[in-house]
């Protein structure tokens, strides 16, 4: 990321976005890692796995999040959307917003179903 502006921007913008929208901290967590896994950052992918283990997710959960995915349906659709936005964001359509609102998902806040 440090080599690449485009890249710092783009995280940091996803960041602020994430802090304003009210999720609860262990999902918060399981992005953090699908993100910090693509991204290889193995210092913050560490600090993310201890902070997920101290919102109560267990290994596998963390281990899914690391993928992008869950054991929950609706979870695992917004980590693979929220790591297509980060790594291929031209592709992102109108219908994988609709899809992500078929899930409960809403713009700027979690709807829990």
């Amino acid at each position: 990321m440090a080599h690449s502006p485009a890249l710092l921007q783009g995280y940091l913008e996803l960041s602020r976005a994430i802090k304003r929208v009210k999720l609860p901290r262990a999902l918060s967590e399981k992005i953090s890692l699908a993100i910090q896994e693509w991204l290889g950052c193995a210092l913050c992918l560490a600090a993310h796995a201890e902070a997920a283990r101290d919102a109560g997710l267990s290994e596998l959960d963390i281990s899914l999040a690391r993928q992008a995915t869950s054991t929950d349906a609706r979870e695992a659709a917004l980590l693979t959307y929220t790591v297509r936005v980060l790594a291929e964001p031209s592709s992102i359509t109108g219908e994988d917003v609709a899809e992500l609102k078929e899930y409960g998902w809403s713009d700027g806040s979690y709807v829990p179903q």
